[in-house]
């Protein structure tokens, strides 16, 4: 208890001087003002360094939040960009690829109404992996009016011959295939002779005597006189010509004008005018070799 009370006191009379010391300060700087501007000149002194650093520290603080928060914000806005152009890249992709299948097919309808033909656009959706036969599968069949030997072209030239119906698809044996044979003449002497494919990327103008003066760069176009093709197809070129003093008949070389490999639309003709000429004599057309239907 004495402890206590004696703490009491000390408590007490430390305020009460500190009471007197400021009721004392106050007196004086009223009575001496420029006193008074002293003692707050020394403490701006002591304490403006420390606002000082302390604002310095705090705008730091602040920059490098709003730093963080923005490029936080530019990365948000960097991603949504890229996946924007890439959006937009797959769509002019598309674009691009459905203004392409529209001019091939703009170029295909063109043929049917150049020669007063009817036919059925198709794509291709497969080509036979095989090396003995040569032929592609296209996306149309029964359904879509396609039957067994209808000619198929595209719009550079002579595709084939289709040789198998199904419901939704068939097959089309190319004029590159060994049973594929295409009655021909040369467009420019007017010479005839049958397009035979060799199997491999060319076909050959079989049946063209050793006396007919053609050359390399010749054109080879359908004669319209098998009863398939439409005469003025273009089949392909003159590659290399063989006169063989012993033998009948040329051995000529013709590449075809139709990538194969490329092929993506292609032009079923299922009616028009591609009746057999009567005023001609024909050639007979060789037959698909068994097995080929």
């Amino acid at each position: 208890m004495p402890v206590a009370s004696n703490n009491t006191v000390r408590v007490a009379g430390a305020s009460f001087f500190l009471f007197c010391f400021a009721l004392f300060l106050s007196s004086y700087s009223a009575k001496k003002p420029a006193i008074a501007q002293v003692g707050k000149k020394l403490v701006a002194e002591v304490t403006t360094p420390i606002q000082e650093l302390t604002i310095s520290v705090q705008q730091g603080i602040t920059g490098t939040w709003d730093g963080y928060v923005a490029l936080t914000g530019v990365k948000v806005e960097n991603d949504q960009l890229k996946g924007r152009l890439s959006a937009l890249e797959g769509e002019n992709s598309r674009l691009l690829e459905f203004e392409h299948e529209n001019h091939r097919l703009k170029q295909l309808l063109g043929i049917l109404e150049n020669a007063d033909l009817k036919g059925v656009t198709a794509s291709v959706i497969g080509h036979n992996p095989s090396n003995w036969v040569q032929s592609i599968t296209i996306d149309r069949g029964q359904e879509h009016g396609i039957t067994h030997g209808m000619p198929v072209i595209e719009s550079q030239g002579v595709v084939g011959q289709v040789i198998t119906v199904h419901r939704r698809s068939s097959e089309v044996l190319l004029v590159t295939d060994h049973a594929s044979g295409v009655d021909a003449i040369v467009q420019r002497t007017r010479t005839r002779g049958v397009v035979e494919g060799s199997g491999g990327r060319l076909c050959s103008l079989r049946y063209v005597v050793k006396e007919e003066e053609l050359k390399i760069g010749d054109r080879i176009i359908t004669s319209g006189l098998d009863g398939v093709f439409p005469k003025g197809l273009l089949i392909g070129i003159i590659s290399r010509l063989d006169t063989n003093r012993g033998a009948m008949f040329q051995n000529i070389e013709v590449n075809p004008e139709v990538e194969f490999s490329r092929l993506e639309d292609v032009l079923v003709i299922t009616g028009g005018n591609t009746e057999l000429a009567k005023d001609e004599p024909q050639i007979e057309k060789p037959k698909l070799k068994q097995g080929s239907k």
